[in-house]
């Protein structure tokens, strides 16, 4: 958590006017400044993934500049930037609120998730190399042995992490960064599903065992497979999901 002491480190009297004053002390500030919105927007990105802040819920700006010891305009600032990502909403008159849930969606998800996610794989083992199949690998093998599943049935946050994972490892990370990052956002905007409906993680899990046929196809460079052992593994977890959303 950033406090306002963090702020304080910078602008305070510690600091010689004569390495922070004028303009360089202006973008010192500036940056700060940016630093604390970027952070408080992982933390409320993280919340509203994780349904610690529920889908339709109000953000209040003032609340998070309690929390975090910030002014209002980096809080502001800091829910702004996860309007594009689909996670939160702005209305006149009404504010910030977290997008709400529907099957619509999750469909388009579960859809454009195959499409992508194909083609990034696709990708990938067109220029395979060997330290990209270590990284699959080494994906695979933490989501399978570092966080099994709760007594409940469902996964823990740090499976859900492991499991977006290993469908980023698949990618072809920073030679396309636009085309992970696209994958990214509708990985995390698949998982908020799971998080908020009940028992939604449970099918991740249960069909956890067809992400060993997606990496063995994958490291044998066999492009037909893995695509379609890939897109096979979302369409059904995503029904599973959709089931269990249309019940709750």
């Amino acid at each position: 958590m950033i406090r306002a002491g963090s702020w304080v480190a910078v602008s305070g009297r510690n600091n010689h006017p004569s390495v922070l004053g004028g303009k360089g002390g202006e973008m010192v500030l500036a940056i700060r400044k940016q630093t604390l919105s970027s952070h408080v927007s992982n933390e409320v990105r993280l919340a509203i993934l994780s349904g610690e802040i529920a889908p339709g819920e109000k953000i209040n700006l003032d609340n998070l500049r309690k929390k975090y010891g910030i002014s209002i305009s980096p809080a502001r600032e800091a829910v702004a930037r996860l309007v594009g990502t689909g996670l939160v909403e702005f209305a006149d008159q009404r504010g910030y609120r977290s997008t709400t849930l529907s099957t619509a969606e999750l469909e388009d998800i579960v859809a454009l998730r195959i499409t992508i996610e194909t083609m990034a794989l696709r990708e990938s083992i067109a220029h395979a190399t060997l330290d990209w199949e270590s990284k699959v690998m080494g994906a695979l093998h933490r989501l399978k042995r570092n966080a099994p599943p709760l007594a409940g049935g469902g996964v823990s946050k740090e499976w859900i992490a492991a499991y977006a994972d290993f469908h980023l490892a698949l990618g072809p990370g920073a030679g396309n960064p636009l085309l992970r990052a696209c994958c990214l956002n509708l990985i995390e905007r698949f998982s908020r599903y799971c998080n908020t409906t009940a028992g939604g993680a449970a099918p991740l899990h249960a069909l956890g065992g067809e992400h060993d046929e997606i990496a063995k196809y994958a490291i044998a460079r066999d492009g037909e497979k893995a695509c379609g052992a890939l897109a096979k593994h979302i369409q059904s977890v995503g029904a599973c999901l959709l089931a269990l959303f249309e019940v709750n």
